[in-house]
């Protein structure tokens, strides 16, 4: 049980005990200050509320169960009147063995009539509807608090993952490949070279404005790896060799910014540029049952940072996990990005739950 897990079921447990405590007080006090409090009542009125006890922890542990925390309000409206009912009718069975029971040693014992039966259904139905309105809404205050949290966590990574992104896309061994390799084109090929130029700004721009948005579709974020490529192509020419293959029913799908772009980045940068004689690349894309896959294969192998990366800092394992945070707060825990190792390739599959 996580931390946060264990403190919320204290908290259940002291407000259950506090609550039903003050119950059998207030029900005691009420029959005190009508003269008729005795304390085979007190004792009656204990089991009441041990037994409301016991019947609303069952109740709290089948809301778990079917999942009723997660519905909206206008849903958890239409479950908790009739569960309150249900609820109140089996608390008034319980209550009256034990009201049967202490009947037996009192000297005038009170006849059970269908009026006060109903009576005793339509108070412990209330007490129970007035339960499952504290116990939902400590729920949707939670939980509003929870996105609170997760709003502003989003936002922070998505900043830290911006700045990574910046970081990779802005240092100066980056800029002075681009921008040398274009000067260089200015005189073999200016029509390339404004291509390139265009390219350079495109990626740039979106790497400033991304933050901006936690999701994107598919199709944007692969108008910016073109852009990505067409100015890696330039460096690694006939060493880098790219291939797609996505379902075009699959391009509305959403994803978080930058997304394909590091991990393709990553795939160039600690595969394809340590190979003498170069590799390819390959991104495919489909749907499997409930998720999409979208998968990233390129040639070569893992390698463990050197003293000297270690030193400044260079690795994937930081955007990676960014990433990986960002698709789970969109998904949820069935999101995922997994990195294998087969033969002479490196894959990263991207699971999306649909």
């Amino acid at each position: 049980m996580s931390h946060s897990s264990k403190k919320s079921s204290q908290y259940y447990w002291y407000c259950q005990g506090i609550g039903w405590t003050i119950y059998t007080f207030i029900s005691f006090t009420f029959f005190t200050l009508a003269g008729s409090a005795t304390p085979r009542l007190f004792i009656y009125y204990t089991i009441v509320s041990l037994t409301g006890l016991g019947l609303t922890h069952v109740y709290r542990y089948l809301i778990q169960r079917w999942g009723w925390t997660k519905l909206n309000a206008g849903q958890i409206t239409l479950r908790i009147f009739p569960a309150s009912i249900l609820l109140g009718i089996s608390w008034f069975l319980v209550n009256s063995l034990g009201w049967m029971i202490l009947k037996v040693f009192a000297a005038n014992p009170t006849p059970m009539s269908f009026q006060l039966a109903f009576g005793i259904i339509f108070n412990t139905s209330v007490v129970a509807l007035i339960w499952s309105l504290l116990y939902f809404g400590w729920h949707f205050f939670n939980n509003y608090k929870q996105a609170e949290i997760d709003h502003w966590r989003m936002a922070s990574i998505a900043q830290e993952a911006q700045l990574t992104a910046l970081k990779s896309q802005i240092n100066p061994h980056f800029m002075f490949n681009a921008l040398n390799n274009i000067r260089a084109l200015i005189l073999e090929d200016q029509h390339k070279a404004r291509e390139m130029l265009t390219a350079l700004s495109e990626l740039m721009r979106y790497a400033l404005n991304y933050s901006q948005a936690k999701q994107v579709s598919l199709e944007d974020e692969m108008y910016i790896v073109d852009s990505y490529l067409q100015l890696a192509s330039i460096q690694f020419e006939d060493r880098l060799q790219f291939s797609k293959h996505i379902d075009e029913a699959l391009m509305d799908v959403q994803i978080p910014p930058m997304l394909l772009q590091t991990l393709i980045e990553n795939s160039i940068k600690h595969g394809i540029a340590h190979l003498p004689e170069g590799g390819e690349v390959k991104l495919r894309g489909s749907r499997e049952a409930n998720e999409v896959k979208l998968v990233i294969e390129n040639t070569g192998q893992f390698r463990p940072k050197s003293p000297t990366e270690k030193k400044q800092g260079k690795s994937t394992g930081t955007g990676l996990k960014n990433a990986t945070e960002r698709l789970k707060m969109l998904y949820g825990e069935l999101a995922s990005i997994r990195l294998t190792q087969k033969n002479n390739y490196v894959t990263a599959t991207v699971t999306i739950p649909q």
